[in-house]
């Protein structure tokens, strides 16, 4: 019996106990949920209060920058040199005004450093976000310009300058445009071709050139190699040692029959 009762005080130790402890970490948990919110919440209202008055902090980045070029390139004093970046801006802030450096090396070994027109209104106007930009860079330019070794950066007034980019400095050669000597204007020609034997009225009377039958026939009888072999022999002229078909048109005037292969007239005309 005293063994019983032992027993029955702890049963009912532990039943009073276990309520108050389960109470006491369903308080702390809170307390504790409640703590992580208002935290949470203070910084939310932190930031919102910076971007209202423009406190939060604004970055610049320069991911890459290029330029093409014409080669040769001009080394006169005032050469201009254009850039095209890409630039990165985090944080909210618009119109930021910026300007660009380059600095560079010369095939001597001197110093070369340009910059953007500092005339009113030629800034460079950068909003939040990734873009793409371009600007033009101005000073003494030699011809020998080591381009491997020119950087590029923009200078944002207050808000700093961005770190160096090499710039990706694409050549091109300048296209030789040869024009063409101007061909001598040809005087337009006309000739009258007449051929065949036939039984009715010649056309050989006139004519500039009169072919037989068989003459007729060994230049393809009215063919297309008829054509052809006429504009040769009347249109086709010496340039130098070069021979030259000028513009031609050959044109059929009319075919009759009778006698051995009738008669066939023709007129050739040159530079028409």
């Amino acid at each position: 019996m005293s063994g019983q009762g032992e027993n029955d005080k702890r049963g009912r130790g532990r039943r009073t106990a276990n309520p108050g402890f389960t109470a006491l970490l369903l308080l702390l948990a809170s307390g504790i949920g409640f703590l992580a919110g208002l935290s949470e919440n203070v910084v939310k209202i932190v930031e919102n209060v910076g971007k209202l008055f423009g406190f939060e902090a604004v970055t610049i980045s320069l991911p890459a920058a290029t330029m093409t070029l014409k080669s040769p390139l001009a080394g006169d004093p005032g050469s201009s040199l254009p850039v095209l970046f890409t630039v990165v801006v985090t944080g909210h802030r618009n119109d930021i005004q910026c300007d660009g450096e380059a600095e560079g090396q010369g095939s001597a070994g001197e110093q070369i450093k340009l910059a953007s027109k500092s005339e009113a209104g030629s800034s460079i106007k950068i909003d939040p976000g990734r873009q793409r930009k371009l600007v033009v860079l101005q000073g003494l330019i030699p011809k020998a310009l080591k381009f491997t070794l020119l950087n590029f950066r923009l200078s944002c007034g207050n808000l700093g300058r961005t770190d160096w980019v090499p710039v990706d400095v694409i050549v091109e050669k300048s296209e030789v445009v040869q024009v063409a000597p101007a061909q001598p204007t040809r005087p337009r020609k006309t000739y009258r071709v007449c051929a065949g034997n036939g039984g009715g009225e010649s056309c050989a009377g006139g004519a500039d050139a009169y072919f037989t039958c068989d003459q007729y026939t060994s230049i393809g009888g009215g063919a297309q190699v008829t054509y052809d072999l006429l504009a040769k022999r009347f249109c086709e002229y010496k340039d130098g040692d070069k021979a030259v078909l000028a513009p031609n048109q050959v044109i059929h005037n009319f075919s009759r029959g009778g006698g051995q292969c009738g008669w066939t007239g023709f007129t050739v005309i040159c530079n028409p």
